[in-house]
């Protein structure tokens, strides 16, 4: 138990010697605040001028990071929230990293990583058929996502590539005593790529 918490834990800041220069902090962020008129924004057909949190993507802040264990072995985690911009309230009422909050570990088997989480098929669909970003903004989205969800929490998921062939595997505990199978998720995603290699990497989104 305490070498299993000890490896989560070395996803966190590292502040100290060596440690430090082997690790990497992101903090990244959208501000996505637009001005709309609605000829109609009543039953009475009364028309509206609006100040909204988003015209393409949702606003957001996130922090992300990764430690190099050794041996090819790499801890990493992402904190992520989402606010709105107009009004600067968080976009879920007391969730502060609502859109991702998981801390993993990665090396050559590929990656497995614990928390709340976008899903394998949201992953795959936005980093290739996505490219202004639209399926990040629930009133413009035009992605399939749905059926699936986006994000769930209490997801363990696992990605890995091989010779061409990525796989993305996820599953979303319910945690509803008396059932393992209620209010649980399971998404997955299946993908080949060949030729020279892009100059962006999938899954390098914001």
């Amino acid at each position: 138990m305490k070498k299993s918490s000890m490896l989560l834990l070395a996803a966190g800041l590292t502040t100290g010697g060596a440690a430090f220069a082997q690790s990497t902090v992101t903090i990244y962020g959208i501000v996505d605040t637009s001005i709309r008129y609605l000829s109609s924004d009543n039953a009475q057909g009364n028309s509206n001028v609006r100040v909204d949190n988003g015209a393409i993507a949702n606003s957001r802040i996130g922090f992300k990071g990764t430690e190099d264990l050794g041996g090819g072995l790499k801890a990493m985690f992402q904190l992520e929230n989402g606010f709105n911009g107009d009004n600067g309230s968080m976009s879920s009422a007391n969730t502060i990293f609502n859109r991702q909050s998981w801390v993993g570990l990665g090396g050559s088997f590929g990656k497995v990583s614990i928390g709340r989480q976008n899903t394998p098929l949201f992953d795959l669909l936005a980093d290739h058929f996505d490219p202004l970003t639209v399926g990040n903004y629930d009133s413009n989205s035009w992605l399939p996502a749905a059926g699936t969800l986006v994000r769930n929490s209490n997801m363990i998921k696992y990605y890995g590539s091989f010779s061409g062939v990525s796989v993305g595997l996820s599953y979303s505990a319910g945690e509803q005593a008396g059932s393992a199978r209620r209010g649980s998720q399971i998404s997955s995603s299946l993908q080949y790529t060949t030729g020279p290699s892009p100059s962006v990497a999938a899954g390098s989104r914001l």
